[in-house]
């Protein structure tokens, strides 16, 4: 329908012009005439002035009285028209071709209309030509997806796939429970989480990846083939990772440069637990056996000897010390067969000092309930098998604790030449050295035909290594050595990009990292998240509640559907009854729901580093503010409205609700009034709004914030 009231602005304006025009025409023309006339001539013209000016008002009344109607009669059904037809010619191109334009205005423009709709046919004639001809070249690339997927879900670790900036481009389901493990504090706002686009910096120590990156790419330069790199790493204080690192080269023709790299992580946190209380049971279990039958073996050799009992019971007393010789060697041959185990040798790994002793520390206060100060000298690497270390110290405090009671540890770690020393030092009586030796010797560690370089008995070093240790000198502390990595060349690599996307989002391989000035980016470029929530009534300030919030990603042009935020939220309130039969969220599906305090958090997370984008975003926006003090979150996310938007790139049209938008870009409305439902219908608008506002010259964030602010809806508050 056409904006008649623009278009009577428009004419009034023309008419004015107009109108304006001619008077100043027939004053120019009045004056020249009175300037050629004689006196006579301008004595009887001046007789005749009521009557001239009469006639020319008249006159120029009603031409301007035609030329308004005439005027009018163009803007209405040329003009008016052309200019609409303008607008929905350009939403067929780019964004819905299946809309046709409605005929109005004159035949002319009727003619014009009927062509472009022939047109709109022929192009989505071309259009399902040109689908089919992609589909068939495609059919190959979805067999080699689906086999990709197969193989990620087989993988038995976790796998996590980022470009050259650390963005998360793939990750498989074991990876998503791994960073989702309910053995982690979900309530850390700091953690981030998993998501495709989102850094792989939220959710790992970034460190060890460019220490990784650094080393791989000088295992390149040196021409090593496929090098990898092994290291532990902690997340959130108490789950501990091994990982694996291997890089994506940019092509294979330049085998040197990097465009990604490949995680793979193993959750080691149980195994180092029970490992830990394993040995430490086995250990005691050990020295108490050995302390108790010695003890019994002794005794029966004094029976054995005493003349008084010799004849009478030397057959009880050879049983006992036969049996409890059995028993010891029994003891001896599993203790024997655990060192085997301990001593096998195995791969080192890289390790940040500050990540060991952590790790030692968790161990240390779980299995003694120690206090544990420490010294460390932070970023420095060990190229260790930690499971070893970590043992070996837990050994060395399991012997300590059945001798000494112990009321704290100090810990130091630093490095000394070309090794790293980690001195412990204990708060209690002093043990002699003789006896610190005779541990190194126990077989728990140390009586495996195999010994590697880890073992416990080459790691414990004196205090001076050139000084020989006196049996009877006392101690209060020892010292472990272990090999430090050798440093690497902080180079970067070049970044290039990659030309063959894979699967989901590898063509990101080809962006850099997002800027930090978001409103300078490309609308095309940006991640979103698109969210919506459902309340218990349209006033935020008069105490109405979320009662659920919804969000979907958008990354890289593309809606990840299976990436989405999804939760009810206990308002702790009544919900009206005009409210439930929009929405249909009743009291009793919400009872057992968390509220808006513990949801917020999670969605600050999700929705950190993206534009946030709603369907007139004021309403929901003002729900958030509102619970900005309760809940200790400010959501300073750049906003885009899909309402405001739709005003910016279609001005002609009346309505900018979400059903006429959707049929304007013929998109279709599933899951209504439910808050995933509309995210995800909001997400598809934006998607068909962006080539709109690009092809109208809008192209970046800021420009698309200008414009959304100079419609009139941008006036609507909450």
């Amino acid at each position: 329908m056409i904006d008649l009231k623009d278009t009577r602005k428009k004419h009034w304006i023309f008419f004015g012009l107009t109108g304006l025009g001619a008077v100043a025409v027939i004053m120019l023309i009045g004056y020249l005439f009175w300037s050629d006339m004689s006196e006579e001539e301008k004595a009887m013209t001046l007789q005749l002035h009521d009557r001239f000016v009469i006639y020319t008002a008249v006159a120029l009344g009603i031409m301007l009285l035609i030329s308004s109607q005439f005027i009018l009669y163009i803007f209405r059904n040329y003009i008016a028209p052309i200019e609409k037809l303008i607008e929905e010619t350009r939403l067929i191109t780019v964004a819905n071709a299946k809309y046709r334009i409605k005929p109005e205005g004159a035949t002319e423009t009727h003619d014009l209309t009927a062509v472009i709709n022939e047109l709109a046919d022929s192009y989505i004639t071309l259009k399902t030509d040109v689908r089919n001809i992609v589909k068939q070249s495609q059919a190959g690339f979805d067999v080699e997806k689906k086999r990709l997927e197969t193989l990620m879900s087989q993988i038995p670790e976790g796998v996590v796939v980022c470009n050259y900036d650390g963005r998360i481009l793939l990750f498989n389901h074991q990876a998503h429970k791994l960073f989702s493990s309910d053995d982690v504090d979900d309530e850390n706002t700091d953690a981030g989480m998993l998501g495709l686009g989102r850094s792989i910096f939220g959710i790992c120590n970034r460190n060890p990846i460019i220490h990784a990156l650094n080393f791989l790419q000088n295992r390149l330069n040196e021409g090593q083939n496929n090098p990898t790199f092994n290291f532990i790493t902690i997340r959130k204080g108490t789950q501990f990772l091994r990982v694996n690192m291997a890089v994506v080269l940019a092509s294979e023709e330049d085998d040197a440069v990097v465009s990604g790299y490949v995680l793979t992580f193993s959750d080691i946190t149980h195994e180092i637990i029970s490992s830990s209380q394993r040995d430490i049971f086995l250990q005691s279990l050990t020295i108490g056996l050995q302390s108790g039958l010695g003890q019994i073996a002794g005794a029966a050799k004094t029976l054995a000897n005493n003349p008084k009992l010799k004849g009478e019971f030397s057959s009880e007393t050879d049983t006992i010390k036969m049996n409890v010789d059995g028993i010891l060697a029994q003891i001896d041959q599993i203790a024997v067969q655990h060192a085997n185990r301990l001593d096998e040798p195995k791969d080192t790994e890289f390790i940040l000092s500050n990540e060991l002793i952590q790790m030692l520390v968790e161990d240390i206060r779980k299995q003694f309930n120690i206090d544990v100060r420490i010294d460390i000298e932070e970023g420095l690497w060990l190229q260790i098998a930690s499971y070893t270390i970590i043992r070996g110290v837990m050994y060395f405090l399991g012997q300590l604790t059945n001798h000494v009671d112990i009321g704290a540890v100090d810990l130091a770690l630093h490095k000394q030449d070309d090794n790293a020393v980690l001195k412990l030092v204990w708060e209690g009586r002093p043990i002699q050295i003789k006896t610190i030796l005779e541990w190194k010797q126990c077989p728990l560690m140390t009586q495996a035909k195999k010994k590697d370089q880890y073992s416990f008995s080459s790691l414990l070093i004196g205090e001076d290594e050139n000084t020989e240790l006196q049996l009877d000198d006392m101690a209060t502390s020892v010292r472990f050595q272990m090999p430090v990595q050798k440093p690497e060349s902080n180079r970067s690599a070049e970044h290039v990009k990659n030309s063959r996307p894979v699967y989901y989002e590898l063509d990101l391989f080809s962006h850099e990292s997002q800027s930090t000035d978001l409103d300078d980016m490309l609308l095309s470029e940006l991640s979103y998240v698109v969210f919506d929530t459902e309340t218990t009534g349209l006033d935020p300030s008069g105490g109405d509640e979320i009662i659920s919030i919804a969000g979907v990603r958008i990354i890289n042009g593309k809606l990840h559907s299976e990436d989405t935020f999804d939760q009810l939220v206990n308002p702790k309130r009544n919900i009206p009854l005009v409210s439930l039969k929009i929405h249909e969220i009743y009291p009793e599906m919400l009872a057992d729901k968390p509220t808006i305090d513990k949801i917020l958090p999670r969605f600050y997370r999700y929705a950190e580093n993206s534009v946030l984008v709603a369907h007139n975003a004021s309403f929901d926006m003002r729900f958030l503010q509102i619970k900005e003090e309760q809940t200790g979150v400010r959501f300073t996310n750049p906003v885009l409205d899909t309402l405001l938007l739709s005003a910016v790139c279609h001005p002609k049209q009346e309505l900018h609700n979400m059903e006429d938008i959707s049929e304007r870009l013929g998109i279709e409305l599933v899951g209504r009034h439910t808050a995933l439902g509309d995210s995800i219908v909001t997400a598809e608008i934006l998607l068909k709004l962006i080539p709109i506002l690009e092809a109208k010259g809008i192209k970046t964030l800021r420009q698309a914030r200008e414009e959304s602010m100079k419609t009139s809806y941008a006036r609507i508050s909450f």
